[in-house]
């Protein structure tokens, strides 16, 4: 085991990089695994150059594994994609009945890829698109389709890089070993959440997870319970009262929903998804940490004055939705938003007020054959139930001692610019940790940024930078955003500050409308505003 200390007092302060090989210590397992664990010690550099990278492992085929795998292609690295489906497109190929799109078109294309259809479409249209992608960018032959990633590990030959061990639908398994790894599985595809429910054995019906309603059959013609709050909750909700015989929501707490215009006049992402809307939330909680000093002035400043507009917002947003009584949010819709985000049409709250859905706060004491008992002692009788509870991120392809490294904690895995962990080199994840209003969009630049900086494009600070600028989001993120198993992802409505990290990183400009100042500052920011952007300078 090399120490930390030893290998301080082998370098002089003065040299700016450390050998790389010294940051790597090597744990002898038993010798029949033949495995390695690598880490690094906070004080150390981080690798300064991968000029060792030629072949990177991609772990899933969604649109932030294409778009890394696009990217990375450009730069002329060998990659393989590990896809454990028949096809690409993640929870666009296969979601639950009635999943759809929150937002318009122009927020959620491929960088540099018209989208073709208009502007809410159907999860089988956005496949489409994701498909003709993947031919243009003849990307399918870099993908192991049914292959699923069991152990991502140290290389066992001491190179740096990783070993992945992988298994294909008939139980073979392989090791690849890879020079870097990068994680795009993806936020809404890992574990599925399930309640705890006293005496679900006895139920005569089946019980399942959102993610399996994959036919609107399982609830035709039957008394259904919908457990959950969120946006796929009232989608299925809508359905079952469509094709059922009942549809009840049951949920243990209001959130708000954010309506797609406000009050029928103004489109909520001229607000939101403008430079204008950024102003406006990092004046209210606080600019991105690592924002310039005139949003930070902002926040101290206006702050206040904010709390008002905010307040009369939310009010306007509670008359839209019906947010009264049981359906009051316990947070503001800022904070709220920033927990369970959800931007909808008026299509639920009216097939409450019709009597169509039953919407009930409670939570379920336990399961009888014919229902749900509540905690209030009510019973609700019900054919089916489906918990749209959401899912778990998890990793479970690492080892403890790489878990450990990378920090995952209870409210997920904080990373420098959402990418890099600063203890574990040659890995990074893109898609994995980030959610904002525009996935697609943010994904597509997290991807060229890697491909960048894995040609030195991008100039990477110390380890000690790194964890600096990460533990200053952690506490930043921690003193306004709502406990989640997903808060150290959550970027949402700061999600042009972010792109402005990337951007400044890779020596772009990110006032993408300039010179024209009044779209600069007052129209939404679209994923045609970042075109040009992938494989560019590529000489350089």
């Amino acid at each position: 085991i090399i120490r930390a200390k030893a290998v301080r007092r082998r370098f002089s302060p003065k040299q700016k990089f450390y050998d790389p090989s010294q940051m790597i210590s090597v744990v002898r397992r038993n010798a029949s695994a033949s495995k390695c664990s690598l880490s690094m010690t906070i004080g150390q550099r981080y690798a300064s150059s991968f000029a060792h990278v030629k072949r990177v492992g991609v772990i899933g085929a969604g649109v932030a594994g294409l778009q890394t795998a696009r990217s990375l292609k450009a730069r002329g690295f060998e990659v393989e994609v590990f896809e454990k489906a028949p096809d690409v497109g993640g929870l666009w190929r296969e979601n639950y009945v009635s999943s759809g799109v929150q937002i318009r078109k122009n927020y959620y294309g491929l960088l540099d890829e018209e989208i073709p259809h208009g502007d809410w479409a159907s999860t089988p249209e956005i496949q489409k698109y994701i498909l003709g992608f993947v031919d243009k960018h003849n990307l399918r032959s870099m993908i192991r389709f049914n292959t699923e990633v069991s152990s991502v590990s140290p290389r066992a030959d001491g190179q740096r890089g990783w070993d992945f061990v992988v298994k294909d639908k008939d139980g073979k398994e392989a090791t690849h070993s890879l020079d870097f790894a990068v994680v795009s599985h993806g936020l809404y595809s890992q574990t599925a959440n399930m309640p705890t429910l006293p005496g679900k054995e006895s139920f005569s019906g089946p019980i399942i997870h959102s993610s399996q309603f994959l036919s609107e059959d399982l609830v035709k013609g039957k008394k259904v319970v919908v457990i959950g709050g969120g946006k796929s909750a009232m989608d299925i909700a809508k359905v079952a009262s469509k094709v059922g015989e009942s549809s009840v929501l049951l949920y243990r707490q209001a959130h708000w929903i954010t309506p797609q215009s406000i009050l029928g006049l103004i489109p909520t992402e001229w607000i939101f998804m403008s430079r204008l809307g950024q102003a406006l939330v990092g004046s209210y909680k606080g600019a991105w940490p690592d924002a310039p000093s005139g949003p930070k002035l902002a926040h101290t400043l206006l702050a206040p004055v904010m709390h008002g507009v905010f307040a009369l917002l939310g009010a306007i947003f509670a008359v839209q939705r019906k947010h009264y009584g049981d359906f009051k949010p316990e947070h503001d819709f800022v904070a709220d938003f920033y927990n369970v985000p959800q931007l909808q049409s008026a299509e639920f709250t009216q097939m409450v007020d019709k009597g169509e859905i039953t919407a009930t706060k409670g939570s379920v004491k336990s399961v009888e054959a014919d229902g749900v008992v509540l905690g209030s002692g009510e019973k609700v009788p019900c054919d089916v139930i489906v918990c749209a509870t959401g899912f778990g991120s998890s990793y479970p392809f690492f080892d403890a001692a790489t878990l450990s490294a990378l920090g995952v904690e209870k409210d997920g895995l904080y990373l420098y610019r959402h990418l890099l962990a600063p203890k574990v080199q040659d890995i990074a994840f893109v898609g994995a940790e980030a959610s904002t209003l525009e996935n697609s969009v943010t994904y597509g630049l997290q991807a060229e940024w890697l491909a960048r900086a894995l040609v030195g494009a991008v100039e990477l600070p110390s380890a000690d930078k790194m964890q600096t600028d990460v533990d200053a989001l952690k506490a930043w993120k921690r003193s306004w955003m709502p406990e989640s198993p997903y808060r150290s992802a959550l970027i949402l409505a700061h999600f042009l500050h972010y792109h402005d990290s990337l951007l400044a990183d890779m020596k772009e400009t990110p006032f993408r409308k300039s010179p024209n100042f009044l779209a600069e500052m007052f129209a939404p920011y679209t994923y045609k505003d970042y075109n040009g952007i992938v494989g560019a300078q590529v000489a350089k």
